[in-house]
């Protein structure tokens, strides 16, 4: 018996150019919803930790307020759920996801 689909996200590439400020650049990760008790994880400057989900949902949120800041990101998500009894770990499907954005005003 299987329990419900999880999410993990594990960052291949993580990489912000320019102004490493926290306050500026930065990329959330929400579990289920956006709202803001959901929010799991906060990273910034050039550091990012994989996390699993709660649930079936999760949501990536990359802000950058510098004009010139330059984000290459590309992530892995992994569906997958657990044996209630077992605690086996079963491997739905992975994808990867590439993010590359700059902004020049």
């Amino acid at each position: 018996m299987y329990s419900m689909l999880q999410l993990s996200l594990r960052w291949l590439k993580y990489q912000v150019m320019g102004p490493q400020n926290c306050d500026t650049t930065f990329v959330e990760i929400y579990d289920r919803t956006t709202a803001e008790s959901d929010r799991r994880k906060i990273n910034c400057g050039n550091t990012a930790n994989a996390i699993k989900s709660s649930s079936n949902h999760v949501y990536v949120r990359a802000y950058a307020k510098d004009p010139y800041a330059v984000t290459d990101f590309q992530a892995l998500f992994t569906v997958f759920s657990q044996g209630r009894y077992s605690g086996t770990l079963h491997i739905m499907w992975q994808i990867i996801v590439n993010l590359y954005s700059f902004i020049l005003l």
